[in-house]
């Protein structure tokens, strides 16, 4: 995951929306001229999820979370390429974002069902 280049691994983390705008090209030809750089290819591309599905998704009673990304150690040769972002990043975004932030649903639900709804 992420580049291989290392003049690249500064957009590790950034969607192609920004990267197009610091590089000043349209998202399609920042995509190509990546992948070319970088000597990589693409994998996938999901445009899967709007804003406004996710909250309604969260609001569902029903609906627990979990993540199935392992959470590799933050040093040594770990850090040398990047992990997906589900391996940290979904449960303080769920709390952070959508909890504390936006109050789509409260910090006792959000808890709930992060550990027992599932069991």
């Amino acid at each position: 995951m992420g580049f291989k280049a290392d003049s690249l691994k500064k957009f590790t983390g950034k969607t192609l929306a920004e990267v197009s705008k610091i590089r000043g090209k349209s998202p399609e030809e920042t995509a190509c001229d990546l992948v070319i750089q970088d000597g990589s290819r693409v994998g996938t591309v999901y445009f899967l999820m709007s804003e406004d599905n996710v909250k309604k998704q969260i609001k569902l009673p029903y609906v627990s979370f979990g993540s199935d990304a392992g959470a590799l150690a933050n040093e040594g040769d770990f850090i040398k390429s990047s992990t997906h972002p589900r391996a940290y990043g979904n449960f303080a975004r769920l709390l952070g974002k959508y909890v504390r932030e936006e109050k789509v649903i409260s910090l006792q639900e959000a808890i709930r069902r992060l550990s027992s709804l599932a069991l």
